[in-house]
């Protein structure tokens, strides 16, 4: 298994900028200027105290919006 590259601070600014924005974890995590799994972008939001837990509800929403 290949060992996974380490997350720079460019990265973890990425993050805390696409956060900001309102992008949700699994938006950041394909965004092109990072390719990081989902289970990434949360550690790296961890670190950065950050959550995407109050969007899971606005996320749920527009979903269910989106199905009907």
């Amino acid at each position: 298994m290949a060992k996974a590259k380490p997350v720079t601070d460019q990265e973890r600014e990425t993050v805390r900028k696409l956060h900001v924005e309102g992008l949700g974890r699994n938006a950041i995590a394909i965004a092109k200027q990072l390719k990081r799994s989902g289970q990434t972008i949360s550690e790296i939001a961890g670190e950065l105290g950050i959550s995407f837990a109050a969007r899971a509800g606005q996320d749920a929403a527009a979903t269910e919006v989106r199905c009907t």
